[in-house]
């Protein structure tokens, strides 16, 4: 095992919401693609799972993060990359939420995910060298 650690990365990028209100990103669902290609040349581990790009519901993305951050064999030397693009909301009492295919604007804490459930999956996790982008 290399003793700088492992690079592992977790790509989100939701492209297609059903709200109506909010609108598709095609230019998410690129930018999630090209993040892929350009942290796998930097040497960044992103399986399948670790990849979720275009269509995204809320418990794929509340498992995948879970999964990235606090599961496995995560050392405190592994450097974990967490890349988002996609819609925030603002639920309008200060809660802030990453948006998914199923969130919806009149009440997005029924299926967004809070900025600070990341914040804290992010604090919890073995690793020593985290990056939220």
């Amino acid at each position: 095992m290399n003793s700088e650690g492992i690079k592992k990365a977790l790509i989100i990028s939701v492209s297609d919401y059903q709200d109506e209100t909010l609108e598709n990103l095609e230019s998410c669902k690129n930018d999630g693609e090209e993040m892929f290609k350009v942290l796998t040349n930097l040497g960044y581990e992103i399986p399948s799972e670790r990849k979720l790009v275009g269509k995204v519901n809320y418990q794929d993305m509340k498992e995948a993060i879970i999964q990235f951050f606090r599961h496995g064999s995560v050392k405190p030397q592994d450097t974990l990359l967490f890349y988002f693009s996609g819609h925030g909301l603002l639920d309008g009492y200060g809660g802030r939420f990453f948006a998914n295919t199923q969130t919806g604007t009149s009440i997005p804490e029924e299926y967004g995910l809070p900025f600070n459930f990341l914040t804290e999956q992010m604090q919890k996790t073995n690793s020593d060298k985290t990056v939220a982008i």
